[in-house]
């Protein structure tokens, strides 16, 4: 009699390295697809594999070990371990073109508005955008990128490029109605007494400011259009008219009193004449005065 020793031999068991994006969760994978086991006794043992993932951080890029096992009948087990490749994927940014004023303060543009970042592995990241308006010139009409950017918790970045639209308005100028008198010369009249302009971006343009009076008679009365103008530093020009009235002095009367006559050179020997008489009347009137007063008293 002679012994016979039977062996089993332990199953094989195939499968292949793997990936998957952060973030992706582990009930989503298909585990097993391109996962095999053969058996010399049992024959095809796929169904009987198990897995053991429990090493993958889904969360974080990186390689991760993933191990297969089976058992045959006979208790023989075998494994296989394999890589899973988990690979972050950069976060998703959306933002709006733009618009503003020249002259607006950056400080005064709400820049996250409209502005939103999402991630597969961290969510809702639209808190940690960054905005960079280096390029914008926020003095002069025109159009200036305007960069957002993000970095999710893998250390992957995104960024976005929108549209700033600076648009200059027309500086506002303001002046005063005027008066003149006909014959005033246009060089005697201080023009830009009461003119003022301002802009947005540029300040006080008063200084700026060209007068038109071409249409104003200086010699007839009437009411006659004066234009003042401005334009900025972005070509924006700005004007307003306003009312010259030029006003006639009334005509000037002179006193028509019939003028003194006086005596000639000749009549002085007659002027005299007349004053002596005057005199000697005097003289009579004082002498018979004191005669009557001197018989009162006696």
């Amino acid at each position: 009699t002679v012994n016979m020793q039977i062996t089993a031999e332990a199953p094989v068991i195939h499968a292949k390295d793997m990936a998957a994006i952060a973030g992706t969760k582990a009930t989503d994978i298909s585990w097993f697809t391109d996962v095999t086991a053969e058996d010399k006794v049992d024959g095809d043992i796929s169904p009987d594999v198990s897995v053991d993932y429990s090493s993958v951080n889904f969360q974080k890029e990186g390689n991760y070990p993933v191990v297969y096992s089976v058992t045959n009948s006979n208790g023989k087990s075998a494994s296989t371990t394999v890589n899973m490749q988990i690979t972050a994927e950069a976060p998703v940014i959306h933002a709006k073109d733009m618009a503003a004023i020249a002259g607006t303060k950056a400080t005064d543009i709400s820049w996250f508005t409209d502005v939103t970042a999402e991630d597969k592995v961290d969510g809702d990241i639209s808190p940690d955008v960054s905005v960079d308006y280096s390029g914008v010139d926020f003095q002069k009409e025109g159009n200036y990128p305007v960069t957002y950017s993000v970095t999710n918790s893998n250390g992957k970045s995104a960024s976005t490029t929108v549209n700033m639209q600076i648009t200059a308005e027309a500086p506002i100028i303001q002046a005063k109605d005027m008066s003149a008198l006909v014959g005033t010369k246009a060089t005697e009249i201080s023009w830009f007494a009461d003119v003022t302009a301002q802009d947005k971006t540029d300040g006080d343009i008063s200084s700026d400011a060209t007068v038109d009076y071409s249409s104003v008679n200086f010699q007839k009365e009437g009411n006659y259009p004066v234009v003042y103008s401005v334009t900025n530093s972005n070509g924006k020009s700005a004007s307003t008219t306003v009312n010259m009235q030029i006003i006639a002095d009334a005509p000037v009367i002179s006193d028509m009193k019939e003028p003194k006559l006086l005596p000639k050179t000749g009549d002085q020997s007659h002027m005299w004449t007349v004053i002596l008489g005057s005199m000697l009347i005097l003289f009579s009137y004082f002498i018979i005065r004191r005669k009557k007063k001197s018989r009162t008293n006696m």
